[in-house]
């Protein structure tokens, strides 16, 4: 993820255009009579005002004057005119396109294999991504700044053409003092990028973290009953005081750099001036050519200036876009061809599989093997931190083995299409998240025009929630939360859990999950939940998860965990016959089963 001071600019330039052109071609198209328009316009002016002014030296009739007049303000209305219609055209044009693609980005983020998406590398990948993103910087930079480049490249040609013809010298001596200026606006963008920009980026995902759980309102419980607010509001100040410490120094640098561009130009301007009214005073040039001339040599001043700092800062914003290319890059290697799933029964095989995460030394995971046969109902158990997750976002095609094959009916499922993979389960995890969307929405998980309503209330009433529903003014059209809507209401726990389970029932998919979603329930009341969904999903294979061994009895094997590996295999009634440590789990958790029913008479 480290991002190099040198950076491929043409192929930030070539994926910027090369979208646009692709995208959008009337606005390539005026962006480039935007470029040409704004190279010529002010050359136009500068000699028709030549003219006029050796009109009134040489006392040309009145007549002819006015005639030049004339032409030079036709002229300008009608370039002006053209001038702002590229422009505005160019800008609604860029509006679109931009918001279209952030939309894009967005697919392509959600797209990200779910392994590199939690990687905290990425995730600051992710930070500085979304800096590239601003309106005119990085991606956005890149467009604008590329115009004004150009168009400073061809003003200098042209204003070069007319110089060279009177002083190649001069030309010379613009040059020098412009590639002063240039060498020192690009090192301090280049300083600025390492020093400001890539410094503040895990400090900004902070900052940001803490602006969303300072209004969420589950974690709003914890914070108030905790008294967690000065807590937060110290990390908060403290990560304010570093970000406003590196702006400090950044301007500081860009201070220091203005400072120093505008001796250079105070330079130069006594220069020209100097040459100039020597040339005239000698009787070399007349007052129009005068004139003439240094419009022109002050606009290749700064157009070569221009050039120069445009330039400089195509390079930053190609530096910022870096970063964002990585991400939209990411993927690349799934648009290959993958295998369809062409069957109605489904065995799974982890073969030998090792996992390891980002930055441990340790395996998480180490020769794990087990068969998952179609309509199998399979129990993954084992303390907290034993690999139960890990395992699930394995099968799932979430993570990818270290080492090891996850087979699907033989075939490695790294070569079966993922999106295709990723249908065959319904997952409930322990993490409860619903959208800010109404309850149907939330339950099939698609827009209306593609909701099924009647499976959604089939899978509302299997889940236990129908009464809940029932009771609301707008039935599953009720939205959750008040974040997009003021009517929106909050579940419970147990009804959000219900929710979930709608879900995964909607998805009518071939094999369900249970990531310790009970987790928050008493041990009878998860038994119960366990039961009752069994009962929905009788054709179908299940993987329940839990540290508690309430879902074991009615499955068909057992695989207890410790430590990433498998310690024990088989049914319920196999391992406690051979008193190992699920027999010891089970007898402990079993007397919480029986104080609960003797608390309750």
């Amino acid at each position: 993820m480290h991002n190099k001071n040198n950076t491929n600019l043409w192929k930030n330039i070539k994926y910027v255009y090369g979208l646009i052109l692709k995208k959008d071609i009337i606005l390539f198209i005026f962006s480039i009579l935007d470029v040409l328009i704004n190279s010529c316009l002010y050359y136009s002016f500068s000699y028709l005002l030549k003219i006029i002014i050796e009109d009134l030296e040489l006392n040309a009739e009145f007549e002819v004057i006015l005639v030049h007049l004339l032409i030079l303000t036709v002229l300008m209305l009608i370039l002006s005119i053209f001038k702002d219609f590229i422009k505005n055209t160019c800008m609604w044009r860029w509006d679109k396109f931009y918001f279209n693609f952030l939309v894009y980005k967005n697919d392509k983020v959600m797209n990200i294999d779910y392994q590199k998406f939690e990687d905290p590398n990425f995730q600051n990948c992710l930070k500085k991504a979304d800096m590239a993103l601003g309106f005119y910087n990085g991606f956005g930079g890149l467009y604008f700044d590329m115009k004004k480049f150009l168009e400073s490249i061809i003003s200098t040609l042209i204003a070069s053409f007319i110089i060279t013809n009177m002083s190649f010298y001069l030309l010379l001596f613009l040059v020098f003092f412009v590639i002063v200026k240039y060498i020192k606006v690009n090192k301090t963008f280049e300083i600025d990028k390492k020093e400001y920009i890539d410094s503040i980026a895990p400090y900004k995902k902070k900052q940001n973290y803490i602006s969303l759980i300072s209004k969420n309102i589950d974690i709003g419980k914890d914070i108030r009953l905790y008294g967690m607010k000065n807590f937060i509001m110290n990390e908060n100040e403290n990560l304010n005081l570093y970000i406003e410490k590196k702006y400090s120094e950044s301007q500081n640098r860009w201070f220091k750099k203005e400072s120093f561009l505008k001796v250079i130009a105070i330079l130069e301007e006594i220069i020209l001036y100097s040459f100039l009214v020597f040339e005239v005073y000698k009787n070399k040039i007349n007052i129009g050519e005068f004139t003439f001339l240094l419009t022109s040599v002050r606009t290749l001043s700064l157009s070569l200036t221009n050039s120069f700092a445009f330039f400089a800062k195509i390079k930053q914003h190609s530096r910022v876009t870096d970063d964002l290319r990585l991400i939209m890059g990411y993927n690349q290697k799934d648009k290959e061809q993958k295998l369809d799933i062409l069957y109605n029964d489904y065995e799974i095989e982890f073969k030998n599989v090792y996992f390891k995460y980002p930055n441990q030394k340790d395996y998480a995971l180490k020769n794990i093997s087990f068969i998952i046969k179609p309509k199998e109902k399979i129990a993954l158990v084992g303390m907290n931190g034993a690999g139960k997750t890990t395992i699930i976002k394995l099968l799932m095609g979430l993570y990818s083995p270290e080492k090891g094959q996850i087979l699907l009916n033989g075939t490695d499922i790294l070569k079966l299409n993922k999106k295709e993979y990723f249908k065959l389960f319904a997952p409930v995890f322990q993490d409860v998240n619903y959208f800010a969307f109404d309850i149907a929405t939330n339950v099939s998980m698609t827009d209306e025009e593609h909701t099924n309503y009647n499976l959604v209330d089939d899978c509302i009433f299997k889940a236990g929630l129908k009464d809940k529903v029932n009771s609301l003014e707008l039935g599953y059209k009720t939205f959750l939360s008040k974040q997009l809507n003021d009517e929106g209401i909050e579940l419970s726990g147990g009804e959000k859990q219900k929710l979930l389970l709608a879900r995964a029932l909607y998805k009518e998919s071939n094999i369900i999950i249970l990531d310790e979603p009970t987790s928050a329930l008493d041990a009878l009341a998860e038994d119960e939940l366990y039961n009752r969904f069994n009962t929905m999903i009788l054709n179908k294979s299940a993987i329940f998860i839990s540290h508690r061994l309430s879902s074991t009895k009615f499955c068909d094997k057992i695989i207890l965990l410790k430590n990433g590996v498998i310690i024990e295999e088989g049914t319920h009634y196999e391992l406690i016959k051979n008193s190992g440590e699920y027999k010891k789990m089970y007898d402990v958790q079993s007397q919480y089963y029986k104080d609960e029913v003797y608390n309750e008479n």
